[in-house]
């Protein structure tokens, strides 16, 4: 479960209730920045918004949790795929 929907569960708030908080429109917006990235109705916030949930659960909820949904560790692991950037020598800078 995507943290926001754990804060407001916690806490004892709909999603209507939130994006009153936060300034969106609707409960919908809440619902769809929350959602599973696989859902066709998954949708990022901006940054701004991202800043003003972070705001208003006093950071218990932070832009990370949308960016990275599944943790840190998961997009850290696929560093091993990356290749090295080349190291530049005297030989290699001659030509």
């Amino acid at each position: 479960m995507h943290p926001l929907r754990q804060y407001l569960e916690r806490h004892g708030l709909t999603v209507e209730e939130f994006a009153a908080r936060i300034g969106v429109r609707s409960g919908n917006t809440v619902i769809r920045i929350t959602a599973p990235e696989s859902k066709s109705y998954f949708r990022r916030p901006t940054w701004p918004l991202m800043r003003r949930i972070a705001k208003e659960t006093g950071g218990e909820v932070m832009p990370n949790d949308f960016v990275f949904p599944n943790g840190l560790d998961r997009r850290s692991k696929k560093t091993s795929n990356h290749r090295k950037p080349h190291a530049v020598t005297a030989t290699s800078r001659a030509s």
